[in-house]
């Protein structure tokens, strides 16, 4: 039998967290009932109050609503794009972007700021290649079984390791 825990950096508390495999053995059990764990069956079976599941999600409908509707506006701010131009090698070149970033992903409070603006100050763009960064790393993690992708992770080491050569030099 399998043995399931949080993937890394989840924002559970240690309470939740120690439901994992709990979790993974119920996500199992509707895989082997339904063909398939769809998220309208995860849904119905958490509403069950000793479902391990059931701490994981708001009951109360209007908190549900409101959060809900804060999430479809990051979203709504997350997928706007904008032209942006750059100079690579001299030549002005027209690349399209995300308009708006947040400078503190963590934060479900963070405001997103525009990017045109934080690509211009060498801290803020910095810390916006830091969070990159540690999607590539997440990303990394995600998919580290397919072998075909090394000359991708090959190449996120080589950013890391000359932005740390960068940082020694600064020191």
């Amino acid at each position: 039998m399998a043995k399931y825990n949080f993937k890394k950096g989840s924002r559970y508390t240690k309470v939740q967290k120690a439901l994992a495999n709990d979790i993974g053995q119920e996500l199992e059990t509707i895989r082997k009932d339904e063909g398939g764990i769809l998220p309208e069956e995860v849904l119905r079976r958490a509403h069950a109050k000793k479902s391990p599941m059931h701490s994981f999600f708001t009951w109360d409908n209007h908190s549900a609503a409101n959060d809900h509707r804060l999430e479809q506006a990051r979203l709504l701010i997350r997928n706007i794009e904008v032209t942006i131009y750059r100079k690579p090698m001299g030549k002005q070149e027209p690349t399209v972007v995300r308009a708006f970033y947040t400078e503190n992903p963590t934060s479900q409070g963070g405001a997103y700021f525009p990017t045109v603006e934080i690509l211009s100050d060498a801290d803020r763009r910095a810390n916006l290649l830091a969070i990159a960064l540690q999607e590539a790393e997440q990303w990394r993690e995600r998919w580290k079984h397919l072998d075909e992708l090394r000359i991708v992770f090959d190449a996120i080491d080589r950013i890391k390791a000359k932005r740390k050569r960068g940082r020694k030099a600064a020191v």
